[in-house]
C-alpha cells in the first residue's frame, strides 16, 4: 500500500509544480509569443482532459447515476431520522411530565401485582406437593430413583421453607420426611442387591457348569457390567467406563454402558448423571449404580452408605458363596444324593470355585463402579463451600473389598480342607527335611484309625417319590434365584433361607484341585492390590502355610504308611493279574512294587497339581525309593545268607573278579541291549543271532571261569538255594525292580529335560515334558535332588543286576551240585546194562524243570535266555573235565554215562527249545572210551583233534586205567604219541 501512496504523492507534486511553472511563465514572461504558446499548450491539454472526462463519464454512466441516486436516498433517510428523533425527544419529555403526576398510583399497582404473583406461585406449589406422593410412588415402582429423590427432596424443602406456615400440610410433611428416611435405606439395600445379586447373576445366566467354552471367563467379565450392545439407554449420550484394577498388566477392559443415540461420551467429574424415564433403569448396571449413588448424595446419605457397604461386605460375600453352592447342587440335582465318585465331587468343587471367582470378580468390578461414583460425588462436595466437616465420606477403597474376599475364601478353603480336624490328627512329628532319610520306626506306632463311612444298603433317589421331591426342590430354588427375587427380596432376607451346604466332602486332598484356580486368582489379587514384586496376598500366604505345615506332612505320613506295607514279608505277595497287566507289565509284579509305583504316580500328580512344591515331592520319592531298596536288599541277603553261610551264587556275584568277568561277556551285553532298546513288548523266545564261534568262545570262557572257581569240590545243600520259593522270590523281586526302574527312569528323564547347566534350578514346562508329566507351570528342582534321584535309580539297577546274575549263577551251581558227586563215583563198571539214568541226573532234571517253570512265570524271555543260554556248555564241560575222577569204565559204564548225557540234553532242549549241541560234544567224548588206546590214537590221526590236550590226556589215562596190566612204559609211550599228534594238529599237518 505504501507504493501507491508514494506514487500519488509524487503525481500531485508534479501537477503542482507544473501549475506553478505555468503561472510563473505567464506572470514573469514579457514575451507575448511565449505566453501565447503556453496558452495554446494549456488549451490543448484542457481539451484533451475534457475529452477523457467525457469518455470516462460515458463509460461509467450507469454506475455514476446509481451512486448519485443512492446518495440522494441516504441523504433523504438521514433527514427523516433527524425529524423522528426530534419528535421522540418531544414525546419523552411529555411522558416524563405525565409520570410525575401518577407516581403513587403506579407504585400501588406494582405492589399488588407482586402479591398476586406470589399467591399464584404458592398455590401451584401446594398443588404440586399435594400430587407428589402419587408421582413419587410411580417413580419408585419403576426404579427411577434419581427423579424420585429429587422430587422428594424438593418437596421436603418446600414444606420446610416457603410452605412451613401452612398447617394443612403438616401431616404431609411428616409423611414425606418418613419416606425420605425409608428411601435412603431402600437405596442402600438396592445398591447391595445390584452389587451382590443382580450383577453376578446377570453374568451367570447363560453359564453351564460342565462343558464350558474356553472363552467363559472373558464372556462373564464382559457381561458383569456391560449390557447388550443393541439395547438403548439414557438420552444424555452417557457412556461409563472403568478400567479393571485387577487386570492392569494386560489389555484394560472397559466397563461400558450401552451406546446412546446422538453420540457417546465418557463420564467425567463434570458430567451430570442423566436418568431416562423411557428406558429400563437396570438395563445398564454401571449407570444404575451411578444413579443410586447420586440419589444418596442428594439425600446426603453417602457417609452412611459407605459405612454400611464396608460393614456388609463379608456377610454378603459369604451369602453369595452359599448361593453359588446351591446353584452348583441344583445343576447336578440328580447326582448329589447318589454315591458320587471323588473325581466327580472334585469337579463340582472346581466348578464351584470358578463360579465363585467369576462372581467375586463381578462384585469387585461393581465396587469399582461404586467407588467411581463416590469419588465423583466427593469431588463435588469438596468444591461446595457450604458443606461442613460432618459430611466427610469415610475411607473406602478396593483393598477393603479384596481383603474381605480373601477372608471369605480362607474360611471356605478351611471348610473344604477340613483344616481343624487335620491339625488334631497330626499327633506325631514329621521330619521336614525330605532330602535326608528319616527314622521311620517312630511312625510304626499304632495310631487311631478313622471309622469307615457306612454306605446305605438301599437308595431311593431314582424312585418316583424322590424324583418328584427333587423336581419340587429344584423349582423352589429356581424361584429363589430368579430375577424377580433378586429385585424384590433383600439379601439379608434371602440369607435366612440359605442352608450352608457343600458340594463334596472335606478332605485334605482337595487342595490338589483348589490350588490351580486359587493361584491364578491370587495373581489377580496381587495385581489389583499393586503389591510389589515378591510380595503375596494374604490368601496365597494362607494356602502356602497350609501346604507347607499340614499337607506335606500328611502326604509324608501316607508315604510312610505305604512303606510299611513293603516290608520283607510282603515281598512274597503278588499283585492281582488285572493290576499288573493294567500297569503295563509283562510278568507278575510284587504288590510292594505296585504300591511304590502308585506312590510315585501320586507324587507325580501332586507335582502336576502343586508345581511350586515339586522339590519336596521329589525328595519324598527319593526317600521312598531308598527305603524300598533297603527292604529289597535286606530280603536278598536274608535269602542267600542263612546261619552265617552264604550260597555260592551270591558269593560269586559279590566277588569283584567274577562279577567283572561275567558282566564283560557278550550274553550280558545282549541282555542289557535288549533291556534298553524297549523292543520287548510281548513274550517271545526269538533269540538274537550270534555267530557259532562267538557263541562257543563265550560259553567256553564262562565254563572255564566257573569250573576253575568251584573245581570238583562237593557242594553241600546250604551252598545252593534248595528252597524254590526263595528262587521265585528273587525272580519276582528282580522283575519288579526292573519294571519299577523303567518307570522311575522315565520320570527322572522327564525331569531332566531342558536342563540348562549344573547347580542351577531346572525349569520345565508342559511342552517339554510330553506325555511323561502333565504339569501346568514351572518346576523348580535343584540339581542335587535330581542327582540323588538318579543315584537311587542306579542303586536299584545295581541290585537288579545282582539278582539276575545270582539267578544265572544259581542254575549253574545246581548243575555242579548234582553232577560233581556223580563224577566222584570211582568205578563205572557195571555187570548189567542199566537203561535208566543216574538218580542224581534225574534230580538235576527235576530241579531244572522247576527252575524253568519258576523263571518262565516270573521273568521275561530275554532274561530266561540269559539264564539258560550256555548251560549245556557248562554241563558238558563239567562232564568232560570230571573224567579224571573216574578210576575205571567199561561199555556198560559208557552207556550209562551216555544215557545221563542224553537225558540232560533232552530235558535242556525242552527248556531252551534248541539242540544243545554242546552236550553232543560230551556224548562224543564218552563214546571215545569204546575204543582201545591204539584205536583211540589212530582215530585222532584220521579225524583230527576236537578237544584240548588236557581232555585228550584225561581220556587216554582213563583208557589205560580201564585196561589192567598195561605197563608204565607203554602208558608213557602213549602219552608222548598223543602229545605229538596234538602238536602236529596245531601245526595244521593233520586235517
Amino acid at each position: 500500500m505504501a507504493a501507491p501512496m508514494e506514487s500519488t504523492r509524487k503525481k500531485n507534486m508534479s501537477t503542482n509544480s507544473l501549475l506553478m511553472s505555468v503561472i510563473r511563465t505567464l506572470t514573469t514572461s514579457d514575451d507575448t509569443e511565449k505566453r501565447a504558446h503556453e496558452k495554446t499548450r494549456l488549451e490543448s491539454s484542457y481539451l484533451h482532459y475534457d475529452q477523457m472526462l467525457d469518455k470516462l463519464v460515458g463509460s461509467n454512466y450507469t454506475d455514476l447515476m446509481s451512486m448519485i441516486q443512492a446518495f440522494s436516498g441516504i441523504s433523504q433517510r438521514i433527514s427523516n431520522s433527524r425529524e423522528r428523533i426530534s419528535l421522540l425527544k418531544h414525546s419523552l419529555g411529555s411522558c416524563r411530565d405525565l409520570l410525575r403526576c401518577k407516581r403513587e398510583e403506579l407504585h400501588k399497582l406494582y405492589v399488588d401485582g407482586l402479591e398476586h404473583k406470589n399467591i399464584v406461585a404458592l398455590l401451584d406449589q401446594i398443588e404440586a406437593v399435594k400430587d407428589m406422593p402419587d408421582q413419587l410412588h410411580e417413580y419408585l415402582s419403576k426404579k427411577h430413583y434419581l427423579h424420585a429423590t429429587k422430587l422428594l427432596v424438593d418437596a421436603v424443602e418446600l414444606l420446610e421453607g416457603s410452605l412451613s406456615g401452612v398447617e394443612a400440610l403438616r401431616d404431609l410433611k411428616a409423611e414425606l420426611n418418613q419416606k425420605r428416611d425409608e428411601l435412603g435405606v431402600d437405596l442402600i439395600d438396592e445398591l447391595h442387591r445390584q452389587i451382590y445379586i443382580k450383577i453376578p447373576s446377570s453374568a451367570m445366566n447363560n453359564l453351564r457348569y460342565r462343558g464350558r467354552s474356553s472363552s467363559f471367563r472373558d464372556l462373564t467379565r464382559r457381561q458383569c457390567l456391560e449390557p447388550d450392545i443393541n439395547s438403548e439407554s439414557t438420552t444424555g449420550g452417557v457412556k461409563a467406563e472403568r478400567r479393571l484394577s485387577f487386570n492392569r498388566n494386560v489389555n484394560k477392559e472397559a466397563v461400558t454402558s450401552t451406546p446412546m443415540p446422538g453420540g457417546a461420551k465418557h463420564l467425567t467429574q463434570d458430567d451430570e448423571i442423566v436418568e431416562n424415564l423411557e428406558a429400563d433403569p437396570q438395563e445398564n448396571s454401571a449407570h444404575f449404580i451411578a444413579i443410586i449413588i447420586q440419589s444418596l448424595a442428594v439425600l446426603k446419605r453417602i457417609p452412611e452408605a459407605v459405612q454400611q457397604i464396608k460393614e456388609r461386605i463379608q456377610k454378603e460375600l459369604t451369602l453369595l458363596f452359599h448361593l453359588s453352592t446351591k446353584e452348583i447342587l441344583d445343576s447336578n440335582i440328580g447326582h448329589q444324593h447318589s454315591n458320587m465318585s471323588d473325581e466327580f465331587s472334585q469337579r463340582l468343587l472346581v466348578d464351584l470355585l470358578e463360579l465363585v471367582f467369576e462372581k467375586f470378580r463381578c462384585v469387585a468390578m461393581a465396587h469399582a463402579t461404586v467407588q467411581d461414583s463416590i469419588e465423583r460425588v466427593s469431588l463435588k462436595l469438596s468444591l461446595n463451600p457450604e458443606n461442613s466437616d460432618d459430611d466427610a465420606i469415610p475411607s473406602y477403597s478396593m483393598s477393603d473389598v479384596w481383603s474381605k474376599i480373601q477372608a471369605v475364601l480362607q474360611t471356605v478353603i478351611a471348610t473344604y480342607l477340613d483344616i481343624d480336624n487335620t491339625e488334631n490328627m497330626n499327633q506325631h512329628p514329621v521330619a521336614r527335611s525330605y532330602s535326608e532319610a528319616a527314622d521311620l520306626t517312630i511312625f510304626y506306632s499304632k495310631r487311631k484309625t478313622s471309622k469307615q463311612k457306612k454306605n446305605p444298603l438301599f437308595r431311593f433317589e431314582n424312585s418316583s417319590g424322590s424324583l418328584s421331591m427333587n423336581s419340587f426342590i429344584q423349582e423352589q430354588r429356581s424361584e429363589l434365584f430368579s430375577a424377580d427375587m433378586s429385585t424384590d427380596t433383600p439379601s439379608d432376607i434371602v440369607g435366612e433361607h440359605v442352608e450352608q451346604t457343600v458340594v463334596c466332602q472335606s478332605d485334605v486332598n482337595n487342595i490338589t484341585v483348589l490350588y490351580g484356580p486359587l493361584e491364578s486368582f491370587c495373581k489377580e489379587i496381587n495385581i489389583a492390590l499393586s503389591l510389589p514384586h515378591g510380595c503375596q496376598c494374604t490368601l496365597y500366604e494362607f494356602v502356602r502355610e497350609y501346604i507347607q505345615k499340614t499337607y506335606l506332612d500328611q502326604i509324608h505320613l501316607q508315604i510312610i504308611d505305604s512303606i510299611k506295607v513293603t516290608n520283607c514279608d510282603n515281598l512274597k505277595v503278588h499283585a492281582d493279574t488285572q493290576t499288573w497287566k493294567s500297569a503295563g507289565a509283562l510278568k507278575p509284579l510284587l504288590q510292594s512294587a505296585v504300591v511304590v509305583y502308585n506312590c510315585m504316580d501320586q507324587l507325580k500328580n501332586l507335582m502336576s497339581a502343586l508345581p511350586p512344591y515339586s522339590e519336596q515331592f521329589v525328595r519324598m520319592l527319593c526317600e521312598l525309593i531308598r527305603e524300598y531298596h533297603d527292604i529289597c536288599n535286606t530280603t536278598y541277603w536274608e535269602i542267600v545268607e542263612l546261619n552265617d553261610r552264604r550260597v555260592v551264587s551270591a558269593t560269586w556275584a559279590k566277588d569283584d573278579d567274577i562279577r567283572r568277568t561275567m558282566l564283560s561277556l557278550q550274553n550280558w551285553a545282549n541282555l542289557q541291549q535288549q533291556h534298553q532298546s524297549n523292543t520287548i513288548k510281548h513274550e517271545s523266545r526269538d533269540y538274537d543271532t550270534e555267530s557259532l564261534d562267538e557263541f562257543g568262545e563265550r560259553n567256553a570262557k564262562e565254563s572255564e571261569l566257573l569250573t576253575g572257581n568251584i573245581g570238583y569240590y562237593p557242594l553241600q545243600k546250604y551252598d545252593i538255594l534248595s528252597d524254590m520259593n526263595s528262587v521265585r522270590t528273587l525272580a519276582n523281586i528282580q522283575e519288579s525292580l526292573e519294571w519299577l526302574i523303567e518307570k522311575i527312569q522315565v520320570f527322572s528323564q522327564a525331569l531332566r529335560v531342558e536342563q540348562r547347566q549344573a547347580l542351577t534350578p531346572v525349569k520345565l514346562t508342559l511342552a517339554t515334558l510330553g506325555s511323561a508329566l502333565n504339569i501346568k507351570g514351572d518346576l523348580n528342582l535343584s540339581e542335587t535332588t535330581l542327582n540323588e534321584l538318579q543315584q537311587l535309580t542306579f542303586d536299584l539297577q545295581g541290585l537288579s543286576d545282582t539278582l539276575i546274575l545270582v539267578l544265572h549263577l544259581e542254575v549253574r551251581v545246581h548243575c555242579f551240585y548234582y553232577i560233581v558227586p556223580l563224577m566222584k563215583q570211582t568205578h563205572y563198571i557195571g555187570a548189567m546194562d542199566n537203561m535208566e539214568p543216574d538218580i542224581l541226573i534225574v534230580k538235576l532234571n527235576k530241579a531244572l524243570i522247576i527252575l524253568e517253570e519258576l523263571i518262565t512265570n516270573s521273568l521275561r524271555s530275554h532274561k530266561f535266555k540269559y539264564i539258560f543260554d550256555g548251560l549245556g556248555h557248562v554241563i558238558s564241560s563239567v562232564l568232560i573235565n570230571g573224567v579224571h575222577y573216574i578210576k575205571r569204565i567199561n561199555h556198560n559204564g559208557i552207556k550209562k554215562m551216555c544215557r545221563n548225557i542224553f537225558a540232560l540234553q533232552q530235558n535242556l532242549s525242552n527248556i531252551t527249545m534248541t539242540r544243545e549241541s554242546d552236550l553232543d560234544r560230551a556224548r562224543h567224548y564218552y563214546e571215545l572210551f569204546y575204543l582201545d588206546v591204539e584205536e583211540f590214537l589212530n582215530l585222532l590221526m584220521e579225524k583230527g583233534v576236537h578237544y584240548n590236550e588236557l581232555e585228550y590226556m584225561n581220556a587216554l589215562q582213563l583208557l589205560d586205567r580201564s585196561q589192567p596190566g598195561v605197563e608204565a612204559e607203554l602208558q608213557e609211550k602213549h602219552r608222548r604219541k598223543l602229545k605229538d599228534i596234538i602238536r602236529e594238529a596245531k601245526k595244521g599237518k593233520i586235517s
